[in-house]
């Protein structure tokens, strides 16, 4: 078990600076696209009734 969490730290730990980029170059697309905020907040309710709150991009968009 202890050689599993290491690969899986060190597999985050290359992979975090590509998925950073990535986020970040999304980040930018959506506010250059929307002119908005880039995330969507929201309050859902999760397992047992507890609220919780959905953080994600903002990818939708209003047809004209």
């Amino acid at each position: 078990m202890k050689l599993k969490r290491f690969y899986d730290i060190i597999l985050v730990g290359f992979s975090l600076p590509i998925w950073g980029l990535i986020l970040v170059l999304l980040s930018l697309v959506v506010r250059w696209k929307t002119g908005k905020t880039v995330f969507f907040v929201q309050i859902r309710t999760g397992l047992g009734g507890k609220l919780f709150k959905l953080i994600k991009f903002r990818t939708m968009h209003n047809k004209k």
